[in-house]
């Protein structure tokens, strides 16, 4: 993955993913339903041509994306139709445009609801905390009123506080352990399903091979045997079955070979013992034979048996014979004696054979356990050469880590980089807004002083107005003593008609003013107007501020989406954790079952072990029938020695092993303390992003309501200036219309004036009422006038925007920091991960060599007690000899 320049790379190219995984369950959909009717029935249907359209759209769409992808181009969502597209083809778009948009509104509906239902906890969560608070300080003041002081108590919350804390602590710590644990089974599990996998690809490979005939005469039985890989696979079983059969024929026959040689060979030793025995009996008897050669046997007596008797010898000789009958006698009964031995030798020889049998198969056995230790440590080489591999492919992986984490910090340092500019662009425009609201200020206090001068005109007009009112009175009392002469009556019409005239002159200067106060007013309309358009630019500011505040709070929601991802990954890893410790609990009982055969195996070999005593008791007892197999006894010590050697070589290589695998405990115990350590400063890391995601949360609460209150506020403002709008717009109709009338009026007055009657007064007086009905609307324009000044001031006060332009800043400054804090235990959680993986496999191989080199010991030291055996059955015939 590339480095990403800006916040809208990072946006493409999330929007991008999220697309290609829309398309490609579209696909995978498409597969599913075409395979499903290929299953149901082979028949051909109008809408399977249709979903082969839709499939080819979604594909074409994904190396699409992909091409945009690997050349970094601008994101094409919109579908791109031919101008010659077919009617099918343009319906397969319209499918795909529909099942995207509702797979689309689906995930967006999930996301939501989680996100709400976090929301609506973490809510529940405060509000219990808040009541637990409230009940905890009403208890404690329960028990000061009773026992005067807590300080009992606050010793007894602290140590059970402090107990719990810490069983919480192991509790969790323990769970993270057995976590990851979970997840390095996983991913052992997931590797020994790839490598079978792969297997699996390569026996349908050899299939393959196999499905091809090589010789056109026995094609037919091979097709029919490797059309199915099970059976092949079945073929295969049982060729290694007979050549292992085959192997161990050829090994029994070499072995009764070896026997039929041992037993001619003893045979040979036997016939050539009693040949030596038959030849010393017959030297003993031509030896004892020499003095009777002057005897005579009489055997004319009867019922005697074998008598000698000397035919012509004398006394002494008499006594000879009798000598030499009782030596024969004693001869006799010494060969019987021997026979008798003889016989108890052949039996002792027989069963000296037996065990010598017995000991050759127990040689077999030593040489198959040395072979087997040589295969072991020769798994042992391979699993080093494992070790080293992955040690390499580890450091490979922390160092394309650590290049993805620098990539990111350069990322996160052109953000803040693009966010400082942003405010600086931010900071310009709050200054000019500056300048605007200081040349407002000051074209209201023109407008002021225009009010003012306005407002002294008006009061010349009102002195006018009661002159005016004088002089109708005076009107009214000549009018009154008009009766009485006809010459004070013209005198009245003369000063009538100066009045008159003075009223004329009054009423154009009215209209003069009026006129000078529509140009007035016309100018506070277009500075107004001016002013609404500089508001309506602090709006859209406003509303730019809260575009960024909801992108702020849609990136709060995705870090507690995150957060959400990552409690169900911790509720999925303590549900496999639970499986696993139940297999922990069978691998246990299968201990268990072979622990019992092995103590029955030791009950054996203790068994053994005393019939050895006994044959060694035996052997010493009758080493004399020993003496035969002495030369083959020779050659057993020589293979003895040689075997002792080698046993020896593997004593001091075990010893190394043990050695190491005593380095290797010590390194554990430091890394389990280590392991210790990192758990406590996870816990602690976990504990304050808790606490700065609840701060967050707070945070992002009184944000929303400020916005939802600036927006509440806005909308009031804009519904007032409307209003004052349209009655400023219905004030200067008025005025129009006043000012038509007026005209009108001095049109009506000009004519009247030269006919003046009896009916004069009373259009005087009315045009009077209405001169004080527009005095009264003058009055209401400058109360308007003076309302929309002072709600011009309000929008003029920057104090507002300005705190809440602040409180934005430091609500994206600490959303920032939630964000890499919440990346920063996001890498160190999947650096432990990694880290405990490693040393859970490194663990589990070390105990593997123990448990081989405990086997290969036990080996050891009973083929060492077997050549203490030899060695004694050797000394004991050598000291016979």
């Amino acid at each position: 993955m590339g480095p990403r320049r800006a916040p809208q790379c990072s946006h493409g190219e999330r929007c991008r993913s999220v697309f290609l995984s829309l398309l490609s369950d579209l696909v995978a959909f498409v597969q599913r339903r075409q395979q499903h009717e290929l299953q149901s029935n082979n028949v051909a249907k109008p809408s399977d041509a249709l979903f082969s359209a839709v499939r080819r759209v979604c594909e074409g769409r994904i190396t699409q994306l992909q091409r945009h992808e690997s050349s970094r181009s601008e994101l094409p969502l919109a579908p791109a139709l031919a101008p010659s597209a077919s009617p099918r083809e343009l319906v397969a778009e319209a499918m795909t445009q529909e099942l995207l948009v509702s797979l689309a509104s689906i995930r967006m509906a999930e996301k939501e609801a989680l996100v709400l239902e976090e929301l609506e906890s973490v809510e529940s969560l405060r509000q219990l905390h808040a009541r637990l608070r409230r009940d905890e300080a009403q208890l404690r003041r329960a028990v000061r009123a009773g026992a005067g002081d807590d300080a009992q108590l606050r010793e007894l919350q602290a140590l059970v506080r402090d107990e719990l804390l810490h069983e919480m602590a192991q509790s969790r710590a323990e769970g993270l352990a057995e976590s990851l644990h979970n997840e390095a089974s996983l991913q052992f599990a997931w590797e020994t399903i790839q490598d079978q996998k792969q297997e699996i690809v390569r026996l349908r490979a050899e299939n393959e091979q196999l499905r091809r005939p090589a010789i056109e005469g026995n094609s037919a039985a091979h097709s029919s045997s490797t059309r199915d890989p099970k059976h092949a696979i079945r073929s295969l079983r049982a060729q290694l079955s007979s050549h292992h059969d085959s192997n161990l024929r050829l090994l029994q026959d070499h072995i009764q070979s070896l026997e039929v040689a041992l037993q001619q060979q003893q045979q040979q030793q036997q016939q050539q013992q009693q040949e030596t025995r038959k030849q010393e009996q017959n030297r003993e008897l031509s030896e004892t034979a020499k003095p009777w050669s002057g005897l005579t046997v009489d055997s004319s007596r009867d019922g005697r048996g074998s008598l000698l008797s000397p035919s012509h010898l004398t006394g002494a000789r008499d006594v000879d014979c009798r000598e030499h009958v009782r030596t024969i006698v004693s001869l006799q009964s010494e060969l019987k004696q021997l026979r008798v031995q003889t016989a108890a030798d052949e039996d002792a020889l027989v069963r000296a054979e037996r065990e010598q049998a017995h000991l050759k198969r127990e040689h077999a056995a030593l040489t198959s356990a040395l072979l087997t230790a040589k295969q072991q440590q020769e798994e042992l080489r391979q699993m080093v050469l494992d070790i080293t591999d992955e040690k390499l492919q580890l450091q490979t992986a922390m160092e394309a880590r650590q290049r993805t984490a620098d990539r990111t910090v350069a990322l996160l340092r052109q953000q803040l980089e693009e966010l400082e500019r942003w405010r600086e662009r931010h900071g310009s425009q709050q200054q000019e807004l500056e300048a605007s609201c200081r040349h407002l200020t000051t074209e209201r206090d023109n407008a002021k002083e225009a009010q003012q001068t306005a407002q002294r005109e008006r009061d010349e007009l009102a002195i006018r107005v009661h002159a005016t009112d004088a002089a109708l009175r005076k009107v009214k009392a000549d009018l009154a003593m008009a009766t009485a002469t006809t010459r004070q009556q013209e005198q009245l019409i003369a000063e009538l008609e100066h009045a008159m005239e003075r009223a004329h002159r009054e009423k154009r200067d009215d209209n003069e003013a009026l006129d000078a106060a529509q140009r007035q007013l016309n100018e506070m309309g277009q500075r107004l107007s001016v002013a609404l358009t500089e508001h309506e630019s602090a709006r859209r500011d406003c509303d730019a501020m809260a575009a960024t505040n909801r992108e702020l709070v849609t990136a709060a929601s995705r870090s507690q989406q995150e957060h959400t991802r990552l409690v169900e990954e911790m509720a999925r890893l303590r549900e496999e954790k639970q499986r696993l410790e139940q297999q922990s609990l069978r691998w246990q009982r299968d201990a268990g079952a072979k622990q019992q055969q092995l103590s029955s195996m030791q009950t054996h070999v203790a068994q053994v072990e005393g019939q050895l005593l006994e044959v060694e008791s035996e052997l010493l007892s009758r080493s004399a029938a020993v003496e035969t197999g002495d030369r083959r006894v020779e050659e057993l010590e020589m293979e003895i020695r040689d075997l002792t050697r080698d046993l020896e070589q593997r004593q001091t290589v075990v010893s190394e092993l043990e050695r190491r695998v005593i380095v290797a405990r010590q390194r554990e115990t430091q890394h389990r303390e280590e392991l210790v350590s990192c758990r406590l400063e996870v816990q602690r890391l976990s504990d304050r992003l808790s606490a700065e995601t609840s701060t967050q949360e707070q945070s992002l609460s009184s944000v929303r309501e400020e916005n939802a209150s600036l927006a509440q506020e806005l909308s009031e403002t804009k519904t007032t200036i409307l209003m004052w709008m349209s009655k400023y717009h219905s004030v200067e109709d008025e005025a129009a219309r006043l000012a038509d009338e007026l005209k009108r009026q001095q049109q009506e007055s000009e004519a009247e004036a030269q006919q003046f009657n009896a009916t004069e007064h009373k259009a005087i007086e009315s045009k009077l009422q209405t001169l004080y009905a527009r005095e009264r609307q003058l009055e209401r324009l400058q109360t308007h006038c003076q309302q929309l000044q002072a709600l011009v001031t309000t929008l003029q006060q920057p104090s507002e925007a300005e705190r809440r332009r602040q409180l934005n800043e430091t609500n994206v400054a600490m959303l920032e920091g939630v964000i890499r804090s919440l990346e920063e235990a996001k890498a160190t959680r999947v650096r432990l991960h990694m880290a405990l993986e490693h040393k859970r496999r490194h663990i589990q191989r070390l105990e593997n060599q123990v448990a081989t080199l405990e086997t290969s010991a036990r080996v050891s030291r009973a083929f060492h007690r077997w050549r203490r055996l030899c060695q004694a059955t050797t000394s004991t015939s050598a000291k016979t000899r």
